[in-house]
């Protein structure tokens, strides 16, 4: 049976390649097994902060570490992810509520401990992922409609042809970024001295 969450493709390079890097910029280094980790005890934070199946967690980080574990943790825990560039928005991950009204709240989440505390090995969640269940939120700055982006279309990318090393370019998708982990690549946001030995 074919995978279609995006998240089931890189658990699967966890299992494959877990000591292999996942990630490398000028200050950290991950391993497929050390993201799986964090983005396991991320969505595990996340649930016990009230998220539910299908609801959307707003991230607001800077390109890093701890913005892919993030965004993993949030589909590992059955939730879409939106990425904010606003500044006025908090630094990290809140919650959508849905009050019933037609103003969005949200509960901002602290996930310093999963990103960056010490976390130990955890399975992975039973949370069953449809291919047609949103992953990603797209939100115009113009005030258009948001684009809703299911977990099939982006694993849909996964055999197509990567090269060993992707530079994450930082856009709102982010496809480059779930192209390089569902096929087992080392993702780097700058160029690194872990290049040669992630190579």
């Amino acid at each position: 049976m074919k995978m279609v969450a995006v998240h089931r493709l890189v658990e699967h390079q966890t299992v494959t390649r877990g000591d292999a890097f996942a990630y490398v910029d000028a200050n950290r280094a991950l391993t497929y097994r050390e993201l799986n980790s964090r983005a396991n005890a991320v969505a595990r934070a996340l649930i016990a902060a009230g998220l539910k199946r299908g609801g959307i967690v707003a991230i607001r980080m800077e390109r890093s570490a701890s913005l892919l574990i993030a965004l993993l943790g949030t589909l590992k825990a059955g939730g879409a992810y939106s990425l904010i560039k606003d500044a006025a928005w908090p630094e990290g991950a809140a919650i959508a509520e849905d009050d019933g009204g037609q103003d969005q709240r949200y509960r901002i989440v602290d996930l310093s401990k999963p990103l960056d505390g010490d976390v130990a090995p955890s399975p992975n969640l039973p949370i069953l992922t449809r291919g047609s269940e949103v992953a990603c939120v797209l939100v115009a700055q113009s005030g258009a409609p948001p684009v809703l982006i299911p977990h099939a279309t982006i694993a849909a990318l996964h055999g197509a042809p990567v090269l060993p090393v992707v530079c994450w370019a930082g856009a709102d998708g982010p496809f480059d970024m779930w192209l390089a982990l569902m096929s087992g690549a080392t993702l780097t946001a700058t160029e690194t001295p872990y290049m040669k030995t992630a190579a």
